[in-house]
């Protein structure tokens, strides 16, 4: 089909649907049919896909097979039998809401946003009703149609409080509102995102503050007004003082330095109120950082100091290695380099191995922990930890892994880059080697694997190939030891895929491809070490 043989491609298709449709016993010939199909579109012909569609026994793979070929139609401009195909997977969906809701957001993403409101009409779980809804609204919304994307909202949540729906429910709901306000906010009517955004559920709304979509597209008096208003909604003292931090450094840019001034008051004043150590720690630390943008030094430092011994107030040494990396961070990014590594050198606490018996089972274990950890509170661990239980064993490695250790090699990581983007070559590659040690004290083999190849990474990005071959290699080797016991496992070959694309993009490509190589020898002697569902070589 590629070579356009068109006519020895349909050959050997039906070859292949032969083959296929005489599997027998308990492998069904669906998933191969289903592949077949797709190829067949993809090859160009879509009327052959559509025969090999409707020959599948089971309904859901025919109609998202018919739902796939309807988006290749409509995307070849031929909407008349996209509009055919849509109204075949509509019949195949039969009462099957869900997939309903989906065929009708494929309406009127393909256009035909008529056709996706008619489906959506006959849909009748009205959950899934709404979710068709507030799809098709996102669909507006991206299309410039802000206004008929309101009404979309209008109706969808008019349905939510007539069938007492709570918010959230909906499946997407939530994104799909976040998408629209955000494109509202884009479009300058900031006080439409506001309305749109406080419709998000409360968890939704938690994670969606001001912060992230409003402010930065604010222009006007009357749009800063509206966001700080939104601001004092926040609940939470420590969010809301970030939040206000961020629309102080916005006023600045827009010229306004008395408004800017008198909300960084405001928000120094919360950050003071929040009770947390850690969180006001983290509170102050982005208050500084905003002054630092705007270019108030005296003040950025004064702030920074407030946070660091917010930082040491804090009990817990993982909470306090956490808020003391992301204060060196922000301190390295302002420019104090020296300030910035000086904080890190505690962050890299003492550990030993502790032994505690489960109490049901008299299984015994050892964990690596901070060593001011008490007795008690392992044996509490041994308490709740159930030896059976795969979510137990990651949850006490969890507890093992991220250690102090780990929130040291990350920070001396990103000064390390902050160095090298500053054009302080010496300093970058001597903090990237502090990271590395940092990094090998890691008690967790899967989480130094994942710590060693970041910093691998961070080195590739900054232009030091050599050093971050040597970083990765040591890596590598620590792969190679994980078992099926660790947690986890996916995240380490991530992180070794992420050096190998970076090494790719950086202009190494036949080491990459031999890194690639070295990577599936890892895979095949880690039963542990197994790849997640993506093409690495394809990267």
């Amino acid at each position: 089909a590629e070579a356009g043989d068109l006519s020895a491609a349909r050959q050997s298709f039906a070859a292949a649907i032969k083959a296929a449709s005489s599997i027998g016993g308990t492998l069904s010939p669906t998933n191969i049919l289903i592949g077949i199909a797709t190829d067949q579109v993809e090859g160009g012909d879509i009327a052959g896909g559509l025969r090999t569609a409707y020959s599948f026994q089971n309904v859901l793979p025919r109609v998202e097979e018919l739902r796939s070929i309807a988006r290749v139609q409509a995307k070849a401009r031929d909407e008349e039998a996209a509009k055919q195909t849509f109204a075949a997977a509509i019949d195949a969906a039969g009462s099957h809401a869900h997939t309903l809701s989906k065929i009708a957001i494929d309406q009127a993403e393909t256009g035909d946003i008529t056709g996706g409101f008619q489906t959506a009409r006959g849909i009748q779980i009205v959950v899934s009703r709404v979710a068709a809804l507030y799809g098709i609204a996102r669909v507006q919304a991206i299309a410039g149609d802000l206004r008929a994307a309101g009404r979309t909202v209008d109706a969808a949540l008019a349905l939510e409080k007539a069938h007492d729906i709570e918010a959230g429910a909906s499946l997407g709901r939530d994104s799909r509102l976040k998408k629209i306000a955000t494109i509202q906010a884009e479009a300058g009517d900031i006080a439409a995102a506001l309305s749109t955004a406080r419709n998000l559920s409360d968890h939704g709304l938690s994670l969606f503050r001001p912060k992230m979509f409003l402010t930065e597209h604010a222009k006007t008096e009357d749009d800063i007004a509206l966001v700080i208003e939104a601001a004092h909604t926040v609940e939470y003292a420590g969010f809301r003082s970030r939040v206000l931090g961020d629309i102080a450094k916005k006023q600045a840019a827009l010229g306004d330095r008395h408004g800017s001034e008198q909300t960084f008051a405001a928000a120094l004043k919360f950050a003071y109120e929040t009770d947390v150590p850690k969180n006001r720690a983290l509170a102050l630390c982005d208050i500084a950082a905003a002054q630092t943008a705007v270019g108030d030094k005296q003040a950025a430092n004064s702030i920074f100091a407030s946070a660091l011994e917010a930082a040491h107030d804090t009990d817990d040494v993982l909470d306090r290695s956490w808020a003391l990396k992301e204060i060196a961070v922000a301190q390295a990014k302002a420019g104090d380099i020296a300030a910035a590594l000086e904080i890190t050198q505690p962050i890299d606490i003492p550990m030993r191995k502790y032994k505690g018996t489960h109490e049901k089972s008299g299984k015994t274990f050892a964990v690596e922990l901070p060593a001011n950890i008490t007795q008690e509170q392992v044996e509490a661990i041994g308490r709740q930890w159930d030896p059976s239980s795969p979510d137990s064993w990651k949850a006490l490695q969890i507890a093992a892994a991220q250690t102090a250790r780990e929130d040291c090699a990350e920070a001396l990581r990103e000064i390390g880059s902050v160095r090298a983007q500053a054009g302080d070559r010496a300093g970058a590659m001597q903090t990237f080697g502090a990271a590395f040690q940092a990094a090998r004290g890691i008690g967790s083999t899967t989480y130094r694997v994942e710590s060693l190849c970041e910093i691998a990474t961070a080195q590739m990005e900054a232009g030091y190939g050599q050093q971050a071959n040597q970083t990765f290699d040591f890596a590598l080797k620590g792969a190679h030891a994980l078992d099926d016991s660790a947690p986890f496992r996916s995240t380490a070959f991530n992180a070794i895929v992420d050096f190998v694309t970076a090494q790719a993009k950086a202009g190494y490509i036949n080491a990459a491809l031999r890194n690639a190589h070295r990577i599936e020898d890892a895979v095949e002697g880690s039963r542990a070490l197994r790849p997640p569902p993506h093409d690495f070589f394809g990267q």
